[in-house]
């Protein structure tokens, strides 16, 4: 199966995009996974001076707590538009995955749209959430 960013390359700006959280197993983010619910809003913030990932792109709760990061192959090809967005783009939570049986990890699946700016530099917003189909959750 192809990878969804490679069907793209300069034409996934202003496209809904769905993908997995990576890194959900680190300090204390399995037990932040379990409380999170299908539909939560998230916020993916670009991270240029990570020191393992120059286009690492976080995903955190609104509550600020840290869930994870896009994963790096993904993030090398939207950073660039992350960064010309310069703002924080909203996600939802599309899945929570795995199960809680012990020694078991939880993986959570987001949705969002790649930022895009107007040629006349007016932004689009990122997710209209007045138009987002939450019936699905």
């Amino acid at each position: 199966m192809e990878h969804w960013l490679s069907g793209f390359q300069d034409d996934i700006r202003g496209k809904m995009v769905e993908t997995k959280v990576v890194g959900v197993t680190f300090e204390n983010r399995q037990s932040i996974i379990r409380e999170m619910r299908v539909g939560e809003r998230v916020i993916l913030r670009r991270e240029p001076h990570n020191c393992h990932d120059r286009n690492a792109i976080r995903v955190d709760r609104e509550t600020g707590e840290q869930v994870g990061y896009i994963a790096r192959h993904e993030a090398a090809g939207l950073a660039r538009f992350f960064d010309t967005y310069g703002q924080p783009v909203s996600a939802v939570v599309t899945a929570i995955v795995g199960d809680t049986y012990h020694d078991s990890s939880l993986g959570v699946r987001i949705q969002f749209t790649v930022p895009d700016v107007k040629p006349n530099g007016d932004e689009f917003t990122t997710l209209d959430w007045e138009e987002f189909d939450d019936d699905r959750f």
